[in-house]
């Protein structure tokens, strides 16, 4: 009787397949990682500068509705925050409670905790309280200054009001424009 020998395969993978796999993983995930972490920072930016500005416009609105001034107040601290609220004494954004604290910021409350690694400074004094008059006009201008990990933004305000976002890392943000 004739016996056949048969060749059988391994369904596996060898150990050099093995080791040249997880060798590409981690030069990929070298490469990937801080390209993530810069993503995450401009988001980060891109989301505190849209917030911003679009609550400088609400305080603007209101001050026009509302027919009063309506102020605006940056805290430049580490746990920075702002308010918006149409008290002339303006507001203190690190209240928490608005039963017990007269400067309670009665429109609006934004803090650091809602946007982390951020860090705030209003590079023109003037802009660290912002008064907007019944007919929209702002009666400090100037800009504030948000950055994250390696990148910065700007946002910029004018004395009738209107807002100006830019970057000085034109090439991390395609939405802003190049600050002059």
């Amino acid at each position: 009787m004739l016996t056949s020998k048969s060749n059988k395969q391994s369904g596996g993978f060898t150990l050099i397949e093995l080791i040249i796999v997880v060798a590409i993983i981690g030069i990929f995930s070298a490469v990937a990682i801080p390209s993530i972490k810069d993503m995450t920072d401009r988001n980060r930016l891109k989301n505190i500068v849209e917030t911003m500005a679009q609550d400088i416009q609400l305080a603007r609105s209101e001050a026009v509705q509302q027919n009063s001034d309506i102020f605006l107040t940056v805290d430049e601290s580490a746990a920075w925050c702002y308010g918006i609220d149409s008290n002339a004494a303006g507001c203190n954004c690190t209240e928490t409670n608005s039963a017990n604290e007269p400067d309670y910021c009665d429109l609006k409350r934004i803090v650091s905790t809602d946007f982390s690694n951020i860090s705030v400074t209003a590079a023109n004094t003037n802009l660290a309280s912002v008064t907007f008059t019944p007919t929209g006009v702002a009666q400090n201008t100037g800009r504030i200054e948000f950055v994250s990990g390696n990148m910065l933004a700007r946002l910029n305000v004018n004395v009738v009001g209107r807002i100006r976002t830019c970057s000085d890392n034109i090439s991390s943000f395609v939405a802003l424009a190049q600050c002059p």
